[in-house]
C-alpha cells in the first residue's frame, strides 16, 4: 500500500510539474489576442446597439426652419413689461406658470422635454386651461432629473415662448 502511495504520489508531481513548465510559443499568443480582441469588440457592437440613437424631434427638419420664428415670439416674451414666470414651489411639489396679468391667452402648451429620454416628454395643452392666469402642475409623478421646461402661447395676436431648464 506505501508502494501504491509513493507511485500515486511521484505521478501527480510528475503531472503538475510537466503544467508549470509548460510555455506559450508566439503563434498561441498571437491566436489569444486576436481571440480575444474580437471578443471585446463584439461585446462592444452588443453594447452600442443597446442605446437609442432616434432624433430628440419627430418633425426635427420642420422645427428647424420654424427657428426665426421662435426667435421671434422670444422677442415678443422679452418685450414684454410683466413676463411670465415659472416657480418651483419645493413644499408643494408643484410648478407654477403665472401668465401676464390681463393677457388674454387663445392657445398654446406648456412641454416638459427631458433631453434625455424622449419618452418621458409630455405637454400641458393652454386650450384645456380657458382663462386662467396662473397654472400649477403637479412634479411628484415626474421622473427625478434634468427638464427643459419649453412654454409657448399666442395671446392678443402675437406668439410668445420661452425656456426654462429645471432640475425636478
Amino acid at each position: 500500500m506505501l508502494k501504491t502511495h509513493l507511485k500515486l504520489s511521484r505521478s501527480i508531481h510528475c503531472v503538475t510539474k510537466n503544467i508549470y513548465a509548460m510555455k506559450l510559443n508566439w503563434g498561441t499568443g498571437i491566436t489569444i489576442f486576436y481571440s480575444s480582441f474580437v471578443l471585446i469588440m463584439i461585446g462592444m457592437v452588443v453594447y452600442s446597439k443597446t442605446f437609442d440613437l432616434s432624433l430628440v424631434v419627430e418633425n426635427y427638419y420642420e422645427e428647424d426652419l420654424a427657428f426665426q420664428s421662435r426667435l421671434d415670439a422670444m422677442e415678443n416674451e422679452r418685450s414684454l413689461e410683466h413676463r411670465l414666470v415659472i416657480t418651483k414651489i419645493a413644499s408643494e411639489k408643484t410648478i407654477s406658470f403665472e401668465f401676464p396679468a390681463g393677457q388674454m391667452i387663445e392657445d398654446g402648451k406648456i412641454l416638459f422635454y427631458r433631453p434625455d429620454d424622449k419618452a418621458k416628454d409630455f405637454k400641458v395643452n393652454l386650450e384645456e386651461l380657458p382663462g386662467k392666469e396662473a397654472v400649477n402642475i403637479p412634479y411628484d409623478k415626474i421622473a427625478a432629473g434634468l427638464w427643459k421646461v419649453k412654454v409657448s402661447r399666442a395671446a392678443d395676436g402675437k406668439q410668445f415662448y420661452r425656456e426654462d431648464l429645471m432640475v425636478l
